[in-house]
């Protein structure tokens, strides 16, 4: 079954690579991306085997995102056609500085957040004790602060988007990258690193219409290095005395875990998707408007419960809302809708909008951990933030400045 998978999604990333000859073109992308996920997953030892089944979903899934795509590439679509190489307010700087000035005066109070939770819990790291206060909900967590999070995030790759080619604003552009990078660390986001470094990354391969090699690389590299240095201060396991071989090995199989684990996880949500049950997973957002006007709906929960793999994990692939929600039905629609939508940002960044070249490059980054977790339909929030964040930023309907 699972070399059926893999010459099944081989077929299906030619087949929409010989249509757009684009690596960004995203059914590609995510097609190549699930063969070498599933290859490592198959080909780790010492962990759970993975059904025939959960195989056939993820297949599933990816199909429909690739047909949704088409849909999304053949239907008629009207974006903006100007040709100016600037945003409405002619590029002027002044708005980037002022989220820069807003985001390193924010700083402080979010360190006296992270050890007032470290007070509270009893703990002496406070990264450490910050990162638990926001899993368990137990003492001061991120609050408000996760908005600003998000936004420096969004600000971040607006700069580059607009500025990356623009030897005069470099250094606006590095400095807004190094403060959200601190927010990310602050939070003790691996995840949130990965996508502020890839979708920078993304962004570029956007404007060059071809992939970075070494912009790639060394998103990747910064990456690892700062997965590691926080797993360190958090004292994950494997990481606690970096030095010789042994240990090296160890942070390897960890980087491994954090590859493949949701891949394997999922497997016993699909065998048993009942201890998962309780309200709509994939329409948390909804529920949550409903709720304001008093609808009475469950809402599950974000952080969810851990199964062994046999290694301890909580994240289940892209697929784990719509599926426990909907089972494989859902899976293939939510492939179609999201593989529709992409799709759609990928031509509105074709065709040199801003906005549409920074969120695809924003939607990119969040399909490169499509094997961990799902950051789409749970996250409509966050894409609402982003659209309106890039909105004021960078005007609508303009075209990039090349990046060659």
């Amino acid at each position: 079954m699972l070399i059926a998978a893999i010459i099944i999604l081989i077929l299906n990333g030619t087949f929409h690579w010989l249509i757009e000859r684009n690596l960004t073109y995203p059914p590609v992308m995510l097609s190549a991306l699930w063969v070498f996920l599933m290859v490592l997953a198959f080909s780790a030892s010492g962990y759970e085997s993975v059904s025939g089944t959960t195989v056939v979903v993820y297949v599933a899934g990816l199909v429909g995102f690739g047909l949704g795509s088409l849909i999304g590439l053949v239907q008629p679509a009207r974006f903006a056609q100007n040709t100016s190489r600037t945003p409405r307010n002619g590029g002027h700087i002044g708005p980037f500085v002022g989220v820069a000035v807003i985001g390193i005066g924010v700083l402080p109070l979010l360190l006296i957040r992270m050890f007032t939770a470290s007070a509270t819990l009893g703990i002496s790291n406070p990264l450490l004790a910050f990162r638990l206060a926001n899993s368990s909900g137990d003492g001061p967590g991120l609050g408000a602060f996760s908005y600003v999070i998000a936004w420096m995030t969004f600000a971040a790759v607006a700069a580059f988007a607009l500025y990356g080619g623009d030897k005069k604003r470099r250094g606006l552009v590095v400095l807004l990258f190094i403060v959200a990078l601190i927010y990310q660390i602050l939070s003790a986001s691996r995840t949130g690193v990965g996508i502020l470094l890839f979708s920078a990354a993304c962004v570029s391969a956007v404007s060059r219409r071809r992939i970075p090699i070494k912009l790639m690389l060394l998103a990747g590299g910064g990456f690892l290095a700062l997965f590691l240095g926080v797993a360190l201060v958090l004292g994950k396991t494997g990481v606690q005395h970096l030095t010789g071989t042994s240990s090296l090995v160890s942070m390897l199989h960890m980087v491994r875990h954090y590859l493949i684990s949701g891949i394997v996880a999922f497997d016993q949500v699909v065998a048993d998707p009942t201890p998962f049950e309780g309200g709509f997973h994939s329409l948390r957002f909804f529920s949550i408007v409903a709720n304001v006007f008093g609808a009475g709906i469950e809402v599950p929960d974000l952080v969810l419960e851990y199964v062994m793999t046999p290694y301890p994990t909580n994240v289940y692939t892209m697929f784990f809302p719509s599926y426990v929600d909907f089972g494989l039905a859902g899976v293939v629609v939510y492939g179609v809708l999201l593989g529709w939508t992409c799709c759609l940002l990928y031509r509105w960044a074709q065709n040199g909008s801003l906005i549409g070249t920074a969120l695809f490059g924003l939607a990119l980054a969040k399909l490169l951990i499509s094997g961990i977790t799902e950051h789409f339909l749970v996250s409509v929030s966050y894409w609402v933030q982003a659209t309106l964040v890039f909105y004021l930023l960078l005007g609508r309907g303009r075209r990039i400045r090349s990046h060659g």
